[in-house]
């Protein structure tokens, strides 16, 4: 009694009438052909029709099923992984030709300066945005969140501006290294690959309390697999470039 009173709900939403009515239909000629009342050609031809429209209601399940596995099948769900498992950025952007990066220090991303300095000079742009070292009170508050203190934070950001000053000196063209400063502490970390391009890439890193650098989770999110994160992602990374300062003055 409870599954026909499921069926019947059901048929009132408009939900497998098709079905139903299938049923309905094959349970009437069974009983008419066994009182006689319809011939034999008759049965065949109407079992014929049941079977097609049993083969139909198979197809349209199944493109339902297909629909609904595409919206939220879960390898076009970003994947939460440490730090120290993403493929390094030296490969990841190999063949970039803009490149952005919005950090609290990044002090570890830039260490390889030539990596940087030869992608300048192949005419990629590289964007880059970090705290401002003289928001001591942000300084202060990093230094209580991170594994490292105060004076810890202030080191890295020191060696970041070193850093930056070394791709700057092995760079032709210093139009295409951009640095600006932000005076908060990001809640994400980002490194963006060809942000409007259909191959481009987004590295979200996230900042839980007191956990070291390697450990620290992150998602790889591409145009191509993630559409709706890519573009959530890159939208957020791209927002506070453009609200990061020029200068840290």
């Amino acid at each position: 009694m409870e599954i026909l009173k499921k069926v019947w709900k059901g048929i009132q939403r408009g939900e497998d009438i098709d079905l139903c009515a299938t049923i309905l239909v094959a349970f009437v000629v069974v009983i008419l052909n066994l009182l006689g009342v319809v011939g034999s050609a008759l049965v065949n031809s109407l079992t014929l029709a049941i079977l097609g429209l049993l083969a139909i209601s198979n197809l349209v399940s199944r493109y339902r099923l297909e629909q609904f596995s595409k919206r939220f099948d879960i390898p076009n769900t970003p994947l939460l992984q440490s730090r120290k498992d993403l493929t390094k950025l030296p490969e990841r952007a190999r063949d970039a030709k803009d490149i952005l990066i919005i950090s609290n220090s990044a002090s570890a991303v830039l260490l390889d300066t030539q990596f940087f300095a030869n992608k300048i000079n192949q005419r990629t742009r590289v964007r880059l945005a970090v705290i401002n070292p003289d928001q001591e009170t942000v300084v202060e508050i990093l230094g209580r969140i991170d594994l490292l203190p105060a004076e810890g934070v202030r080191s890295h950001l020191t060696t970041s501006a070193k850093l930056v000053e070394r791709i700057r000196e092995k760079v032709s063209n210093t139009d295409l290294f951009e640095v600006r400063f932000f005076n908060y502490l990001p809640t994400l970390s980002f490194v963006v690959i060809d942000s409007n391009l259909p191959t481009g890439s987004v590295d979200v890193g996230m900042y839980p309390f007191q956990v070291d650098p390697g450990q620290r989770p992150c998602l790889l999110v591409t145009a191509k697999d993630h559409p709706d994160w890519y573009n959530y992602f890159r939208g957020i990374a791209e927002a506070i470039w453009l609200d990061a300062k020029i200068s840290s003055n």
